[in-house]
């Protein structure tokens, strides 16, 4: 009762109250910043904002798939196939790219979804990108998720990373309890929390600051009693 009383007390106060609002609408701020900050690009220009979001959304419903082997073979062919006609084709110094409604409509919805393929067939320590894949012999290659794990148990063995035997086998049942083939899908909301989670910490530490006399009061009955 002591306790409930002076948590009551404590939020009686102007100060505290002020000092709680204040830290929880600064925590709603900066979480909602990276939102309205959310930008994309489509042939016409930049979207900003919700709008932006929106767009983002409505592209990966095409894209929202189970990411078996058939669908990645699947998917590569189509991208190479779009190289064969010269007008989609630009050029970089060496390096050669896809332009125009090509670039528009196949990869900028799946430019991430591209990267996440084509990494499985990256050395460990590679990140060639999704460039690659418009060179990549598929008769020659393993599948998608033999390429995965080969790359896995690749990292795991590798002498810089200095790691142990048991270390080693943890990570590798790990790796293979993933559940396949993996769902893709949109993932954006996900990535803003998990980036601003940090941001929480000025709202708890206001809340833990303004509460403390009631968690002292609380150590005091414990050890009391």
């Amino acid at each position: 009762m002591l306790m409930k009383y002076e948590f009551l007390k404590i939020l009686r106060e102007k100060s505290a109250m002020i000092v709680m609002a204040v830290s929880l609408l600064l925590a709603a701020f900066l979480f909602g910043l990276p939102i309205l900050q959310y930008q994309t690009y489509n042939q016409d220009g930049v979207i900003k904002g919700s709008e932006s979001i929106t767009y983002t959304k409505d592209q990966y419903q095409d894209i929202s798939v189970p990411i078996t082997d058939e669908y990645v073979e699947k998917t590569i062919t189509e991208y190479q196939k779009l190289f064969e006609n010269p007008d989609n084709v630009g050029y970089g110094g060496s390096e050669k790219f896809l332009i125009g409604d090509a670039y528009w409509n196949f990869v900028a919805p799946r430019e991430k979804q591209l990267s996440m393929i084509a990494s499985a067939y990256d050395s460990p320590g590679a990140n060639s990108g999704f460039h690659k894949l418009s060179e990549l012999d598929l008769t020659s290659r393993t599948k998608f998720y033999q390429a995965r794990n080969e790359k896995v148990e690749s990292l795991l063995n590798t002498l810089s990373r200095e790691l142990s035997s048991q270390q080693k086998e943890y990570r590798s049942d790990m790796s293979s309890k993933v559940e396949t083939p993996l769902q893709y899908g949109y993932y954006e909301g996900w990535e803003i929390i998990m980036t601003s989670f940090e941001l929480l910490m000025f709202a708890l530490l206001a809340v833990c600051i303004v509460i403390a006399p009631v968690l002292d009061c609380q150590h005091f009955f414990r050890q009391l009693f």
